[in-house]
Formats: structure tokens, C-alpha cells, sequence
């Protein structure tokens, strides 16, 4: 259950660098008889907002009540996921790193090699680049079964459809990215 001090945490995250009195006299010049301590008030949960203020903070903020009204804190969460993506993708770039110079070290060692040493493992892995490393994950997981569509096909039945740009979601964006590298790796 949704309660005032979780609305006033979505308040001051909403907020950001906006200052208190700021708010209070956006709110004002909406007919509100808002001040700082009001603001205050609300943001520490010990005043509960008006459905009719709510509507005019969503004017202030240019955002939809979903973000005043949320149960979790989703900037932190989304935050939080983006940057141990961040991490993940400096460590994905280290491993290809990695994998590209143990080629050229096997390549190398084979041939200071004598002749038909090492042949089987040059053989396998010297042709075998990094985009062939991720050719052959991609096809891993879609042997593994049709996991984006079952996640794009929950993600349709929980979204309210849209005619603007912006109903697609980004599972869908996700996918179609997937989808766009995976042609591009078959065409390269």
C-alpha cells in the first residue's frame, strides 16, 4: 500500500534541484495555498496530498502521476541496474580484450611451435573471433528457448497501448537491438 511518506520520497525525488520554496510557488501560481512548510509537509509524509495537487505537480514536473505515485523508488532501482550494466560492459570489454590477445598468443606459440604441434587447438581457435564468440551466444540462447517473446508478449498484456512513439517499451527496443546486431553479425 502506497503510503504519504513513500509519496514524499517521490516528492523529493521528483523535486530534484528544485528548491522547496520553488515548489511551493509553482504550486501557488496553480491556486494552491502552497508555502515551503507545506512542502516540507508533504515530503516528510506527515501531509497527504490532494488528488487535485497531484494533478497540478504532475504539471509542474511535466510527468505522470504514476512517478508521484509509485510504490518503489524506480530512479534509484533503474539507476542502480544502469550502472552495473556499465560495469558489466567495461568487463565484457576486458574479456573480449582478453580473448583477442590469447588468439594472437596461440597463433604466435604456434608457430614458434615444431611443425603439426598444436595443430588441433590452432585449428579451432585462431578463426574463431570475437564476433563469432557472441554469434555463438546469441544462437546458445535462442536454443534455450523464445525468452524475449515470452517477456515482450507479458510486457504487452501489462502496457496500455498507445498510438504516439512512446508505447513502445523498452523490452521491445531491447529485442529489436538484439535483432539488429544478430543481422548484422549473419551479414558480417
Amino acid at each position: 500500500m502506497l503510503s504519504d511518506e513513500q509519496v514524499g520520497r517521490n516528492l523529493i525525488r521528483l523535486r530534484g534541484e528544485m528548491s522547496q520554496k520553488d515548489l511551493a510557488a509553482e504550486m501557488k501560481r496553480r491556486g494552491f495555498k502552497w508555502s515551503q512548510a507545506t512542502v516540507w509537509s508533504v515530503e516528510k509524509g506527515e501531509r497527504p496530498l490532494r488528488f487535485t495537487e497531484v494533478e497540478a505537480l504532475t504539471d509542474v514536473f511535466g510527468r505522470p502521476a504514476s512517478h508521484l505515485l509509485a510504490l518503489g523508488d524506480f530512479e534509484a532501482e533503474i539507476d542502480q541496474m544502469a550502472r552495473r550494466l556499465s560495469e558489466k560492459d567495461l568487463e565484457l570489454q576486458r574479456v573480449l580484450a582478453e580473448y583477442d590477445d590469447l588468439r594472437l598468443n596461440l597463433a604466435l606459440k604456434c608457430d614458434e611451435a615444431p611443425e603439426g604441434a598444436g595443430g588441433h587447438a590452432a585449428s579451432e581457435w585462431i578463426p574463431r573471433t570475437v564476433e563469432d564468440a557472441v554469434k555463438a551466444y546469441r544462437a546458445d540462447q535462442q536454443a534455450e528457448g523464445a525468452r524475449y517473446d515470452e517477456l515482450l508478449r507479458t510486457s504487452e498484456r501489462n502496457s496500455p497501448p498507445s498510438a504516439d512513439w512512446q508505447s513502445e517499451t523498452w523490452l521491445e527496443r531491447l529485442n529489436a537491438a538484439d535483432q539488429q546486431a544478430s543481422r548484422c553479425s549473419d551479414n558480417g
